[in-house]
């Protein structure tokens, strides 16, 4: 493994702190989680095009997480 660090908003690092302690991982485990899921998701071709969003749907499983949420799952806003 190769250690790096990054910036997130703050509501960003709420969301997924909380989502940590709900699935009882690290916040580390659910960004590694979530970047193998965003890439192996993204074809060569697609990456930075247009069809880039079409292509992390179902992105988030979380069977009770409805179209409704996406500003919870996205940003950890309350809508």
């Amino acid at each position: 493994m190769h250690r790096t660090q990054i910036l997130l908003e703050k509501e960003q690092y709420l969301a997924l702190r909380e989502l940590a302690n709900q699935k009882g991982k690290s916040m580390g485990e659910l960004i590694r989680e979530f970047v193998r899921m965003g890439l192996g998701k993204m074809s060569p071709k697609k990456k930075g095009g247009a069809d880039s969003q079409e292509s992390l749907k179902g992105f988030i499983e979380e069977a009770d997480v409805t179209g409704r949420d996406h500003d919870q799952v996205l940003y950890g806003e309350e809508g």
